[in-house]
């Protein structure tokens, strides 16, 4: 993966190609560039099986924000603080979401080449706490 020089100048990486989405456009974290948000299924008839979602556009896909969390409990995100022993940013998170809580989030280092190793990261919870927009997850 290349970037070039003028866009990062300008405090904005260039957007990511990727075939199947389209192009998608991050933000920059602590050394990487991230990609957050990024929905792969819609949970919208509840009990049925979850819709993959298509990606057919021409513009580019935001991925600058988190996507919504699923539903949890109240004071779910106090129980995992207490878990960690350590506060986390919960502000400016997204509301909850019953049906549109499958998303992702990916990151790349900033002077990553091809062929990078990747890791998939499921948190863990039981159902009851923890999402990909909890900072302690960066």
């Amino acid at each position: 993966m290349s970037f070039k020089q003028s866009k990062i100048a300008e405090g904005v990486p260039p957007p990511l190609q990727h075939t199947p989405v389209g192009s998608v456009q991050g933000k920059f974290g602590k050394g990487s560039i991230e990609y957050l948000g990024i929905r792969y299924a819609s949970l919208e008839h509840r009990l049925v099986k979850p819709k993959v979602i298509e990606y057919a556009r021409p513009e580019t896909l935001d991925a600058t924000k988190h996507g919504p969390p699923v539903v949890t409990p109240a004071g779910a995100i106090e129980l995992e603080q207490s878990f960690i022993q350590q506060p986390f940013q919960n502000f400016g998170l997204p509301p909850m979401s019953d049906t549109e809580g499958l998303n992702l989030n990916i990151t790349v280092p900033l002077n990553g080449g091809k062929d990078l190793p990747v890791l998939v990261y499921i948190h863990g919870g039981g159902f009851q706490f923890g999402s990909g927009t909890y900072s302690h997850y960066d």
